[in-house]
């Protein structure tokens, strides 16, 4: 039995905290008998890591064991810890979930990174569910889906899924992930009108017009399909953070009543015109590497960028740069500037530590970095 265990349910004993962390605790094939004991507990984390919503995070163990190892019946124990309401425990080897039959007061649960995992049938009787991430399991057929109708997140990301029709009559969805699947229709999501996140990203998804009236949705990626029409997400005014990286996409018009946008990836697409995004006030972090973009003259008045990435365009141009003194990095990488007074003007913005000019026709060498490295050396002490 695993000392480090054992030690920390003797120490959650004394505080009678309702969390406790037993993840990476080298646990093999069996609960300590001491833990089902803590009657008060309420969340129970046996995996490497917990995920939280709103906003999402994802904390790891503080522990510094192995990971666990259970088969999962053994787990049929925790019905004896009638307050549990969260259990965590992805990547812990698990075969079989027969033990959910006794935890269907579970308001939490994760069993992602068992890809073992294949029956679901014990997941439909889970009606109090309210967040549940099966990512990375052998479950591919989620027909399951329809019976939890409380559910507030789910994750599942490679999964091998592509029929997402259940997905539908989840209505109080706020948090969605599905990405790295094999989808290509998204229709069954246009009625999810309280998602605030969504990511499908690596999926096979072309037609988004059933995103359009999701007008609360704060995130949304959508990073490596095969997407070159977004003009319905012109309704989506909320949006603070968008990924449209590694797309098909050319005409970025529709975004430019996205007023609220502080984090914006449209990297490796074939957008040649960006000045939809001269009303992003707010715009903090830009990708826009492998475009066509030749005039950055409408980013000028983005005063609250901090990081740009433009790398592989056609710029020569860096003037409109000048007086965005909160960047700290920039990349301008195989590019067609020649002007060394612009890289001494980028050279001089006051907070900037990096500056990536590799592969441009300029010539740097009389030009003074150290102010740059001065400050690259502050943010690694």
């Amino acid at each position: 039995m695993s000392e480090l265990a054992l030690q920390l349910i003797e120490e959650n004993k004394k505080t009678k905290n309702t969390f406790l962390d037993l993840g990476r605790c080298s646990l093999e094939n069996e609960l300590p008998e001491k833990l089902l004991e803590c009657v008060w507990l309420k969340e129970l984390n046996l995996g490497w890591a917990y995920a939280k919503y709103e906003p999402y995070e994802i904390i790891e163990s503080t522990n510094s064991g192995e990971l666990n190892q259970f088969q999962g019946s053994e787990l049929s124990a925790l019905q004896k810890l009638p307050q549990l309401e969260a259990v965590y425990l992805n990547a812990c080897s698990i075969i079989e979930i027969s033990f959910l039959k006794y935890l269907t007061h579970l308001h939490s649960l994760n069993i992602s990174e068992n890809p073992s995992i294949q029956d679901s049938r014990f997941l439909q009787d889970m009606a109090q569910l309210q967040t549940l991430d099966i990512s990375f399991t052998g479950i591919n057929e989620i027909s399951f889906l329809q019976h939890l109708i409380r559910l507030e997140n789910l994750e599942i990301y490679y999964s091998k899924i592509y029929n997402i029709s259940p997905v539908g009559s989840l209505t109080r969805l706020r948090f969605l992930n599905l990405r790295d699947n094999q989808i290509q229709d998204i229709s069954p999501i246009e009625n999810l009108r309280q998602l605030r996140t969504l990511h499908l990203g690596s999926n096979k998804i072309q037609d988004i017009s059933s995103l359009q009236n999701l007008i609360h949705l704060r995130v949304l990626n959508l990073y490596g399909n095969q997407i070159q029409d977004i003009n319905f997400l012109r309704n989506l005014t909320q949006l603070w953070h968008l990924t449209l990286a590694k797309n098909q996409i050319q005409d970025i018009g529709s975004l430019k009543n996205m007023t609220q946008m502080q984090h914006l990836h449209i990297s490796e697409n074939q957008i040649q015109d960006i000045s939809s995004l001269q009303n992003m006030k707010q715009l903090q972090f830009l990708f826009l590497d492998y475009n066509q973009i030749q005039d950055i003259n409408p980013l000028q008045n983005l005063t609250q960028l901090q990081t740009l990435f433009l790398n592989n365009n056609q710029i020569q141009d860096t003037n409109s740069l000048q007086n965005l003194t909160q960047l700290k990095s920039v990349s301008l990488g195989s590019n067609y500037i020649n002007d060394k007074n612009q890289v001494s003007m980028l050279i001089g913005l006051p907070q900037l530590f990096h500056l990536g000019l590799n592969n441009n026709p300029v010539d740097t060498s009389s030009l003074d970095f150290t102010k740059v490295a001065a400050r690259y050396k502050n943010t690694e002490s």
